[in-house]
């Protein structure tokens, strides 16, 4: 039995779930964990704004660049910003790679939560890239397992 997992979050479609993994977001001295869904189709990590302002990790400076993109259509506003990201394995590892996230404004009207209305971050593939686990996707538990 594998200790260190993390369980796949439901999904709007009937017997569905998506799979995810458990990153720890900082900057400075605040930090927080996220359970995001993980998605290989994407590249950058894309959470929740307010969710991260309020865990106190966001500190906005005046300068900020608010961008906008689009996804499943429709469009949605975000502000990018670098954070340490961190990734603990099954046996207690942790290894970790400094990372753009797109913090996204207006989370809950957003096109991130079509699919998964609780969801509070989508993690893509490019952390994954840089700090190499190997992840197992365990469909008989829907659960997430990372080794290094």
């Amino acid at each position: 039995m594998i200790e260190e997992s993390t369980v796949w979050h439901t999904t709007n479609r009937e017997n569905d779930r998506y799979p995810t993994l458990e990153l720890t977001i900082s900057e400075k001295s605040a930090s927080v964990d996220i359970i995001g869904d993980f998605d290989t189709g994407a590249i950058m990590i894309f959470a929740d704004f307010e969710f991260l302002q309020t865990a106190q990790v966001i500190k906005l400076r005046r300068a900020q660049v608010v961008r906008s993109a689009f996804h499943f259509n429709r469009r949605y506003m975000y502000i990018p910003m670098r954070f340490t990201i961190a990734l603990q394995d099954a046996s207690g590892i942790i290894r970790e790679s400094r990372q753009t996230i797109n913090c996204v404004l207006n989370w809950q009207q957003s096109p991130f939560i079509q699919v998964n209305p609780n969801r509070t971050a989508l993690i893509g593939r490019e952390v994954l890239l840089e700090i190499k686990p190997k992840v197992l996707l365990d469909f008989l538990r829907n659960v997430t397992v990372a080794y290094f």
